[in-house]
């Protein structure tokens, strides 16, 4: 009785197994086409067939826009900034962190540019190539991570498809800006954490990465939340482990980056949003643009009623981001959905704490873009733009879960690449810089070329113009300017009324410090410091100049009284004057 009971137990046992051996076979014949999802398992869609086509237009699509971009834009003085500093960086001719130049920007960015120029030479197109480089890479990460969050190759394309769709993002990314460079390493990043199976190797590439994206973006520090979140809630064994490998990594990585550049990076480390105030519970001293902006004010500063904020936000992120962050939303409901209705999602996915990170980058951007510009989020979600695309993959690879068949993804699928032709034939989705017609680009091309016999051996030279062009035309012309005087609109600052007395001596002694300049201070540096001026005659400047506009030009007094002409440039009906100091 007990042999035969034993025995028929192991027939239904072994039948059992044929019929799920079986079962595995034909859904293997059924959907050949298959993609590794993060845990190694193969996963097959039959859409996935139409994936590589789909990609390899998508790819194409966007290097032609990129290059067109590339070609046509015209630049701005953030451009300008990341070019010219870069290319004098890496020569030696301006040392960074300096009394020269207290820049309170991170380093990589810099050098990336600079070394593209002094491989190929100064001007815009080598930093837009690498801008180049780095957004095909991107749109290659943002395909490959999809495809392991929506289980599917389709998944990773659609996302793929909605960033290109946007061609604020493509605009953008074709600058020799970090835009492209940030978005990139935030992919790398969470890619290495869903791909790479030696998690030790895993966790010691996020924190080289992390190191990356602090000193390309200090605003993109957020994004340590996700590794954090991943150790303590994804990560199956050796949590605490994990976190340790990812942070001591980072620090080792921060700690040389700081100890080769000194203090003055130092400084810039201290005042990023989150470590400031860390620094300030340590007794750390505070960054002298940490003292100098609570003690002045700058005519370029916004003054905007908090009832306006929602309005702002709505007007320039939410209206031209609509998609993205529609399709942010919809996952976010359908986690809850599925965590409601299944016990087995009941857990913290990846996506969950990629859709936190793009939320929270966009509030944080947004309010500490309204002290000084209240349309700058619209360049700004770029950074983090293509880490929100993967909610796409996610979506795809929800439909294709709760659903049977293919023809729901499809669906989907092909509804998403008709909102991208939309987006990007809509004159609506708005952008701060469209292919045009060269205005300062060209201008600082043609200055630059009378300029150019006319520097050699003048050292570096003061502009006095609230025009980028004219700083611009030094640097093509193989000059050096002053650093402070990039764009002297955002670098002036003046004591905020009410100031006692002790507050605003403190002010004058570290305005010129901080980098910054205002009146009193420009006019001691003129009367004694400076050997070349460019400057240019026109009727009238703009507010932060014209109360020491003397005879056509910024400074005119001190400038007849110390300073001689040396030449005469003429840009159109544009008149520009180089002098020289008396000996």
């Amino acid at each position: 009785m007990v042999s035969l009971a034993h025995s028929g137990c192991g027939a239904e046992t072994i039948r059992g197994r044929r019929n799920i051996e079986s079962d595995m076979i034909s859904r293997l014949q059924q959907a050949p086409d298959r993609t590794s999802d993060s845990t190694g398992r193969l996963i097959g869609k039959a859409g996935d067939r139409f994936a590589l086509p789909i990609l390899i237009v998508c790819l194409l699509f966007a290097v032609c826009q990129l290059a067109f971009n590339a070609l046509t834009l015209d630049t701005w003085m953030d451009e300008g900034k990341y070019l010219m500093k870069g290319y004098w960086y890496l020569t030696g001719q301006v040392p960074p962190y300096s009394a020269i130049d207290p820049t309170f920007y991170m380093p990589l960015p810099f050098y990336s540019v600079g070394a593209m120029e002094w491989l190929f030479g100064i001007g815009y197109l080598p930093g837009r190539a690498l801008a180049i480089f780095f957004a095909i890479t991107c749109l290659v990460l943002v395909y490959l991570t999809g495809a392991r969050i929506g289980h599917s190759r389709l998944a990773g394309v659609g996302a793929a498809v909605l960033v290109v769709g946007y061609p604020v993002t493509l605009t953008y990314f074709a600058t020799a800006t970090p835009y492209a460079m940030v978005s990139c390493l935030s992919l790398a990043l969470i890619l290495v954490l869903l791909a790479v199976r030696a998690r030790r190797i895993a966790w010691g590439a996020s924190g080289i990465i992390l190191w990356a994206l602090l000193f390309t973006r200090p605003d993109m520090l957020p994004i340590a939340m996700i590794p954090a979140g991943w150790a303590l809630l994804i990560e199956p064994r050796r949590k605490i482990e994990c976190l340790a490998i990812a942070f001591l990594t980072f620090l080792a990585a921060s700690l040389a980056t700081m100890w080769i550049f000194g203090h003055g990076l130092l400084d810039v480390v201290l005042d990023v949003p989150g470590l400031s105030q860390i620094a300030t519970l340590l007794g750390a001293p505070v960054a002298p643009i940490s003292r100098i902006l609570p003690l002045t004010v700058s005519p370029l500063d916004p003054v905007l009623p908090l009832r306006e904020v929602p309005i702002y936000f709505n007007q320039y992120f939410f209206r031209p981001y609509f998609a993205v962050s529609a399709i942010a939303l919809i996952v976010i409901a359908l986690r809850i959905y599925s965590a409601w209705r299944e016990p087995g999602e009941r857990r913290v996915k990846p996506i969950d704490l990629i859709l936190a990170y793009f939320w929270i980058t966009a509030v944080l951007h947004y309010l500490l873009s309204l002290s000084y510009c209240l349309d700058c989020i619209i360049p700004y979600t770029n950074y983090f733009l293509p880490v929100g695309a993967l909610g796409v993959a996610a979506v795809l690879g929800e439909i294709s879960r709760l659903t049977r068949g293919s023809s729901p993804m499809s669906a989907a699928f092909i509804c998403l690449c008709v909102i991208a032709v939309v987006m990007q034939a809509s004159p609506s989705f708005p952008t701060l810089l469209r292919p045009k017609t060269d205005k300062v680009r060209t201008a600082a091309m043609e200055l630059a070329a009378q300029l150019r016999p006319n520097l050699s051996g003048t050292g570096r030279v003061l502009v006095l113009s609230d025009r980028v062009e004219t700083a611009q035309a030094v640097w093509l012309a193989g000059g050096v300017i002053e650093a402070r005087s990039l764009y002297l609109p955002t670098n002036f600052r003046e004591p905020k009324p009410g100031l006692t007395p002790e507050d605003r001596a403190n002010v004058d002694a570290i305005t010129w410090e901080s980098g910054f300049w205002n009146e009193d201070n420009m006019r001691r540096a003129l009367d004694r410091d400076y050997g070349t001026l460019l400057v240019e005659r026109r009727a009238s400047y703009g507010d932060v100049l014209a109360r020491t506009v003397r005879d056509g030009i910024p400074f005119g007094d001190v400038v007849a009284k110390r300073f001689s002409l040396a030449s005469v440039l003429k840009v159109g009906d544009r008149t520009f004057e180089l002098y020289q100091r008396r000996n």
